[in-house]
């Protein structure tokens, strides 16, 4: 079993696609550069020389995001219960992971996902992976 962690710090933005009038799906700059994010850290923790592999994937993200000054009744380590949704997020990071720790993100097979307030310059996401090769 091959297992990564990292941490990708930043403001988590959400896989969000878009549809001009003519069809053509395109997604949000921002959600591109966040996902690239992603994509450089899983890199740099693979390692040189890293294939993605086939197999079983567990996979366990932790997003951070800020407490705004207006939020008082809001502590750290709090869930983090308003938008943008776990799924939205969760597609951004696994766009970015894959073809680089994992062939594809449908070999996970085990997810966690988590969304908690944290304190200001502490915003990212935590990921976990783990992989069984077949």
């Amino acid at each position: 079993m091959t297992k990564f962690e990292f941490f990708v710090p930043g403001l988590p933005i959400p896989g969000q696609y878009r549809q001009t009038k003519f069809g053509v799906i395109y997604q949000v700059g921002r959600a591109v550069a966040w996902r690239k994010a992603v994509t450089q850290s899983a890199v740099v923790a693979a390692g040189a020389g890293w294939k993605p592999v086939s197999g079983s994937v567990t996979l366990s993200l932790d997003f951070y995001f800020p407490i705004p000054k207006s939020r008082r009744d809001v502590t750290p380590g709090m869930l983090h219960l308003q938008d943008p949704d776990c799924t939205n997020l969760l597609k951004n990071a696994e766009d970015g992971l894959k073809r680089v720790l994992f062939t594809d993100d449908n070999m996970v097979s085990k997810l966690t996902v988590t969304k908690v307030w944290c304190e200001a310059g502490k915003e990212g996401v935590g990921v976990r992976v783990s992989i069984e090769e077949a």
